[in-house]
């Protein structure tokens, strides 16, 4: 099982680094469960091991349902409100206005939603629970909580420790051991960090003693197992006994269970340093996954005598830091009840705020410096960090929303975050965090300006055209207020877009030239700017005005080429293939939409990807292939969902014509045949749905240390500097008066020496040598 990659029908599960232990028969009866019910919840204490029971039944039932099997870790989120969006996101449907969009997607889907700690989201995971019974008669549910979800229907499982020698068995010797699956996981994970260590008849009585003291808990065994590098079973025996019994009378109203694994982590805090235990506390502020910068940063005051780097290698070997990846990849995370007990720990301390805002410091620090590297080809790495801090983030924001001193951090924080919110598919949580702090933060000035335009470009995407007019329109009185002229350009620009969508071509026309003259006047030349050259192609293009659309694409197309940026070019690209096909030039159209989707999917831009997907669409109904446009329409629809009942935003001009092409394909097919093929696409897993579109090898191209003048012939270069300039092979020909096919021929040979898999990786490389050789264009 991978994490984010499916194997066998398996989707986001967590990778299993060791060996599955025990639980034959608990498997076998919540598999039976299943089969019975569409609601099985596996409850039990923390550390029990809910989660790795239910990726094991999981892995046992891949080939029972046709639609996979999905693994949803509910543990990060911290309010209700973000767990449908957590739930559509995993399951790859597009962002929308309600959540209609999930459940509609599910009601065709033959499916187990594996739900992960769903405790501290209860009642949105028990309302969540009885809609998707309601409404997807197919779909089954497997849930881990500490506490039923009380919905009509369930099955609750409870998740009891390991198995444990009998309570009247004297023995702990010879063969009374067999059948203690505490014994045999102990075993397991001692042997795996002591290569040497040996079960023999001492050391099994007092492993016996240990797992019995441990009271049979997963967490707390493998805790244990661990400390064998450094002591003896009954050295370890000896050390902490007393220390249980101690805890256990300090808190005789609480489970057993609770206690004893209370105990193990105080028994683990106590093998730490002072250094130690002050580093595991500070930590405890991380919500899922960091890295080392972040440990320093959050976790290392000036003045502070404590030295992290010499203490946090310690605590990974402690078992109390887990690793996650290798190399420069490598990432941290605690235990969910590891980072619970540090943070109670914390909590003793007068100074526990200060390292909640020290965590929000940081991520607001990464937040605002992401924004510094929207524009050019850093936005895909920038993006691909944010994704992996998403959860700290989260967290980061939570904090700024719950203490009113810093509410107008939390505004500035979730308004630098605009590119990421739109262009790596986290629309919802935007204009949740957008709107959270509008609401809180009235105050005038620049940061409320942003938010309000970037909340009206989100609800534009979404086919909210009321809720994106109303904050565009409310940017646009305050930029006037307040002389913001970037803030006014953007609002209009948008707003523009807004009147597109409505149909109003005019005065989208209008809006958008207004837009990118004061974009021009105040000398803007960043990602949104060049997609506002887009935009306008777009509405020239719609009103029948090719010369006007061909000008201001090819200027987006060439602007953002030679800047490095995918985002904005990519739907300048988009726009390009709409030309073409308007111009019935579909050969050219293909290629643009297809380089579009190329810079698509390295910023996962699943949005826009159904948008260049629709036209493909059309492009096969028009070469006849019906039964790839019926596969087509299917994946535009899983990559985007039903936003706006198509992934064209609702837009009156296309989703015209999408229906009439959808009507073409329809009927040369049969329904049937039809709604078949539509399936499958839908289907598809993203990654699968786009090698489809692209029918092109994934593997990476390889790094180029050549220049183009030592690659390429004079005339290749020539030929690829007119792609570079946004111009079609059509085009390219007509302006070195070459046939087409001769064009094409160069193009390929330049991808050939160069190693490269498209015309934009060509075209980026090559604007980039150039940008940066002495006296190159620039």
């Amino acid at each position: 099982m991978s994490d984010g990659e499916p194997t066998s029908g398996l989707y986001h599960f967590p990778i299993e680094v060791t060996s599955f232990v025990g639980r034959r028969a608990e498997v076998r009866t919540i598999r039976k469960h299943l089969s019975d019910s569409r609601l099985v919840t596996l409850t039990g204490v923390g550390g029990v091991g809910k989660t790795r029971l239910a990726c094991r039944v999981a892995a046992e039932l891949r080939r029972v349902y046709p639609d996979g099997i999905w693994f949803i870790d509910l543990s990060e989120l911290k309010k209700e409100e973000l767990v449908p969006a957590a739930v559509a996101y995993a399951l790859g449907v597009g962002g929308g206005p309600t959540e209609s969009a999930l459940y509609e997607s599910l009601a065709r889907r033959h499916a187990l939603l594996v739900l992960d700690n769903c405790e501290h989201v209860l009642e949105t995971c028990s309302t969540m629970a009885h809609k998707i019974l309601r409404s997807a008669p197919k779909m089954r549910i497997l849930t881990t909580s500490r506490e039923p979800l009380s919905v009509l229907g369930e099955t609750i499982f409870d998740v009891a420790p390991l198995s444990l020698l009998p309570a009247d068995g004297q023995g702990t010797t010879g063969t009374d051991a067999i059948g203690s699956e505490a014994m045999d996981l102990f075993e397991a994970r001692a042997a795996a960090v002591q290569p040497e260590f040996v079960m023999d008849q001492a050391e099994r009585a007092a492993v016996a003693r240990l797992c019995e003291l441990l009271d049979g808990i997963p967490l707390a065994i493998e805790l244990a197992a661990f400390q064998v590098r450094s002591f003896p079973v009954t050295q370890i025996l000896a050390r902490h006994g007393s220390v249980f019994d101690l805890l256990n009378r300090g808190n005789r109203a609480g489970p057993h269970r609770h206690q004893t694994l209370q105990s193990t982590l105080e028994w683990s805090y106590d093998l730490c340093t002072p250094g130690q235990r002050t580093l595991w506390e500070r930590l405890s502020v991380f919500t899922g996954s960091f890295d080392l910068d972040a440990v320093e940063s959050v976790c290392g005051a000036a003045g502070d005598e404590l030295d992290v780097l010499d203490h946090f290698p310690r605590l990974i070997e402690k078992s109390i830091v887990a690793v996650q990846g290798s190399g420069v990849n490598r990432r941290y995370r605690l235990l969910e009840s590891i980072k619970h007990f540090g943070a109670a720990k914390l909590a003793e301390h007068d100074e526990v705020g200060r390292w909640y805002k020290r965590h929000r410091d940081h991520y607001l620090h990464v937040a605002l410096l992401s924004e510094q590297h929207v524009n050019g080809p850093e936005q895909v790495d920038w993006n691909k960090r944010l994704q992996l801090d998403f959860a700290n983030v989260r967290a980061a924001l939570d904090f700024c929303f719950t203490h009113a001193d810093e509410y107008a951090t939390g505004l500035r924080m979730a308004g630098s975050l605009w590119f990421f919110w739109n262009a790596s598919g986290h629309l919802r949580d935007g204009r949740l965090w957008l709107e959270r702090a509008l609401d809180l933060v009235p105050t005038e000035g620049p940061d409320r300006a942003k938010a309000l335009w970037a909340l009206g470009w989100y609800a534009m995407v979404q086919g909210d055209a009321v809720a994106a007019d109303r904050s565009l329109r409310a940017c646009i009185e305050l930029a006037e207020r307040t002389a913001n002229d970037h803030a006014l350009a953007r609002a209009l620009q948008f707003l523009g877009t807004v009147a597109q969508i409505r149909g109003d071509l005019e005065s989208a026309r209008d809006l958008l030239v207004t837009a990118m003259g004061r974009h021009e006047k105040a000398g803007h030349d960043d990602v949104l700017t060049i997609l506002c050259g887009a935009q306008l192609g777009f509405v020239y293009c719609v009103l029948g005005d090719n010369g006007q659309a061909l000008r201001h694409v090819r200027a987006a197309v060439a602007l953002g080429r030679r800047r490095g940026e995918r985002f904005a070019t990519s739907w300048a690209l988009w726009v390009r293939g709409l030309i073409d096909w308007s111009k019935r030039d579909f050969e050219d159209a293909a290629v643009a939409l297809r380089e579009a989707v190329e810079l698509k999917r390295s910023l996962r831009d699943w949005l826009g990807t159904a948008a260049c997907v629709e036209l493909l669409t059309w492009l096969a109904v028009e070469s006849d292939d019906h039964r790839g446009a019926a596969l087509l329409l299917g994946i535009g629809r899983g990559l985007c969902g039903e936003l706006g009942s198509s992934p064209l935003f609702g837009d009156i001009t296309l989703t015209e014509t999408r229906e009439r092409y959808e009507r073409t394909a329809r009927k040369a097919l049969g329904t049937p045949v039809f709604d078949r093929e539509l399936a499958a696409g839908e289907a598809l897993d993203h990654d699968r749905a786009i090698e489809h579109v692209l029918a092109a090898s994934t593997e990476p191209a390889p790094a180029k240390t050549s220049t183009p003048a030592e690659l390429l012939t004079r005339r290749e270069s020539e030929v690829i500097r007119l792609v570079v300039a946004g111009m079609t092979n059509k085009e390219i020909a007509e302006t070195l008066v070459i046939s087409r096919r001769t064009v094409e021929g160069h193009v390929e040979r330049a991808l050939v020496k160069t190693g490269f898999r498209s015309r934009s990786q060509l075209a980026a490389w090559f604007a980039a040598e150039h940008a940066a050789a002495p006296g190159g264009r620039r």
